[in-house]
């Protein structure tokens, strides 16, 4: 259940909202709504109008796009610190992905508008807030690559390690949040099907690189599995 929203405490010290001049935290702090959401909320949908800028104080959202066909994929998960409604803010768009919480999720809301206001009157906020759009372009790049260029299998291990917080050799991407993900979204953050996810899930089991229950799936051998089709051209 929703609590109503309400003011706590200041904006937080760090993030893009650190850049911003003393007397416009201020004002932001003032501005400043915080809410409590259960798993499963859905903040936003695609096509739907933005009003405020959301940041992620604890939980983990993911942001979902409809396929061609109707089936959904996830293109990123957001944790603590994360904020989503930046991009159409400033491009005086509308949200192009929906955001479902994955667990229950505090979020801190900001108004569109004063976001806008605030860009204008202060250069570090601004630079702060297209340097954080920089690293989420980096971000879809990034995927794009993965999604076209490697194997399944390797997109299955990728994931797997990001989501217990490790690192994939030879990447720069940072660990995912930590959250306990169902099969079917994980097999829609690689661009596969459920059925190839369990079979290589399966397989990874059988080679002693991962473990799994029905609830839980935990890594073995995190250097086999950084190996896993690491050199195999695309299938």
């Amino acid at each position: 259940m929703q609590a109503h929203p309400q003011v706590i405490g200041p904006v937080a010290d760090d993030g893009i909202f650190s850049a911003l001049e003393p007397h416009l935290k201020h004002r932001l702090d003032a501005e400043r709504r915080v809410h409590q959401h259960h798993g499963g909320h859905v903040f936003c949908v695609e096509g739907d109008p933005v009003t405020v800028v959301t940041g992620i104080l604890e939980g983990a959202v993911k942001l979902t796009r409809e396929g061609e066909r109707g089936d959904p994929q996830v293109l990123r998960l957001l944790g603590p610190g994360d904020v989503f409604g930046l991009r159409p803010v400033l491009a005086g768009d509308t949200f192009a992905a929906a955001a479902i919480a994955l667990e229950p999720v505090r979020t801190a809301t900001y108004p569109a508008a004063t976001i806008l206001e605030l860009l204008q009157a202060s250069p570090p906020f601004a630079l702060a807030v297209l340097t954080r759009l920089a690293r989420e372009l980096r971000y879809s790049e990034d995927m794009l690559m993965v999604l076209t260029r490697r194997p399944v299998k390797r997109r299955i291990a990728d994931v797997l390690l990001l989501l217990h917080g490790r690192r994939v050799a030879g990447d720069d991407w940072a660990p995912l949040p930590r959250v306990r993900l169902k099969r079917k979204e994980i097999a829609q953050m690689v661009g596969t099907t459920p059925e190839t996810l369990s079979r290589t899930l399966a397989e990874f089991a059988a080679q002693g690189l991962i473990s799994l229950d029905r609830r839980r799936i935990a890594i073995r051998d995190e250097a086999g599995l950084q190996l896993v089709e690491r050199d195999a051209p695309r299938g």
